[in-house]
């Protein structure tokens, strides 16, 4: 009877676990949604508790508080994309082009505005920091065999230059501000790739 009920309780705190877990998830892919179209700053927890189907007591429970929310989320994030990034081959400039596309495409929006708020907001500050850090850290790994073979002064040319023609703001540039779409994106950043490395 014991282990049964042991069983029991057992079972129980799983299942209340994966609850505690998949609301957490819930609140959080509102909260994505809804940054996917406007600035964080502009986006009320209300709006994150209607989108989740829930209430704001809840997701201050989960998170304490809005900025923590926020901080769970971009951690989130950052840690599919430093997934996604360290899965593709090392040096596949028809993979890495392809990624970039549909990540840029899908997200770049969003770190746009991420960017534009990082003077006047602490969280989004912290969050730039590291996906900064994260981009030039992949860059460096993905891009090694390029780099290593070079002289000092010319691996750090040709480094720069691939974390320029990696960046979300060359996107930008080339997308939003050019108009190519993700198919002619991905082309130019894999021609822009391969003269890059031609030129070294």
């Amino acid at each position: 009877m014991k282990s049964a009920a042991r069983g029991t309780r057992t079972y129980r705190m799983a299942a209340r676990a994966e609850a505690v877990a998949a609301t957490r998830d819930r609140i959080l892919d509102a909260a994505r949604e809804l940054y996917l179209q406007a600035d964080f700053g502009d986006v009320a927890l209300g709006s994150v508790a209607a989108r989740a189907a829930t209430t704001v007591q809840t997701i201050l429970r989960h998170f304490g508080t809005k900025a923590g929310m926020i901080d769970a989320l971009l951690e989130r994030e950052a840690a599919q994309v430093r997934a996604d990034r360290h899965a593709l081959p090392a040096g596949d400039v028809e993979a890495i082009a392809a990624y970039l596309a549909e990540h840029y495409f899908a997200d770049g929006d969003t770190v746009l505005r991420l960017l534009a708020a990082e003077h006047r907001s602490p969280v989004a500050a912290g969050a730039v920091a590291g996906g900064r850090r994260m981009h030039r850290e992949w860059v460096a790994a993905t891009f090694a065999s390029w780099l290593e073979p070079l002289e000092p002064s010319a691996r750090r040319r040709l480094y720069e230059q691939l974390v320029a023609a990696t960046d979300v703001y060359t996107w930008k540039l080339m997308c939003r501000d050019g108009g190519l779409d993700p198919e002619q994106y991905r082309l130019a950043v894999g021609e822009l790739l391969t003269a890059i490395r031609g030129a070294s």
